[in-house]
């Protein structure tokens, strides 16, 4: 069973549209509700200028929002509970009738792969695509069939920082002719600010180590 991921059902653009459509709405009338309460409140705690506008205009934006996350969080809870009854029903559904196997021998409602012998190419199956461990086609440090990559077989090739060419430093250049003779060389010399002056590169897997001690 596929296991369910929280975020997994609010990256879409309907549901967007659906918490500005319900849940703003219903935001912007708890949040009356709760200004309201409140103005009373503070009326009856006689705190100095209660209708004043600044005071109110904070208190409401103040309530809104937080009548917003409210609403904002029940209706994610609404919508995981959703999700976490239709798979319950899903799995009912198979168990009652049965899976319904696609090609790769994966059930199309919940996602359970069929009891079967694998007919390995390499380290994938060709059935129902499982990858193993073993029987990788390296090319050089990747495999050129699941993409897996290991510690060995890179082709590196070294670059150098472009802007202090891997030295680590950069010299800073005076701004007038009579500037420039009252600084010295160690005074005109500045760090780069690079991560790694020289590093190698791996061609195969754009794997980035620094390589400063291989110059």
């Amino acid at each position: 069973m596929k296991r369910i991921r929280f975020e997994d059902y609010f990256d879409k653009t309907s549901d967007v549209l659906a918490i500005f459509v319900v849940c703003v709405p219903i935001s912007f009338f708890i949040g009356w509700i709760i200004y309201g309460i409140s103005r009373r409140v503070l009326r009856a705690l006689e705190k100095p200028s209660p209708d004043h506008l600044y005071w109110r205009t904070m208190l409401v934006l103040g309530v809104i929002l937080v009548a917003f996350l409210l609403v904002y969080f029940f209706y994610c809870l609404l919508c995981f509970i959703k999700e976490l009854l239709r798979h319950a029903a899903i799995r009912r559904k198979c168990k009652t009738y049965g899976h319904d196997w696609d090609a790769l021998l994966h059930c199309r409602r919940c996602d359970e792969v069929q009891p079967h012998e694998h007919n390995w190419d390499g380290c994938r199956c060709t059935l129902c695509g499982e990858v193993r461990s073993e029987g990788h086609v390296w090319n050089g440090c990747k495999c050129s069939i699941c993409g897996e990559v290991r510690s060995e077989g890179h082709d590196w090739k070294i670059e150098t920082c472009p802007s202090c060419g891997g030295s680590g430093v950069v010299t800073r250049f005076p701004d007038s002719a009579v500037a420039y003779r009252e600084y010295s060389w160690d005074e005109r010399e500045e760090p780069c600010g690079c991560t790694h002056p020289i590093e190698r590169v791996c061609q195969i897997c754009g794997k980035r180590e620094d390589a400063s001690e291989q110059k």
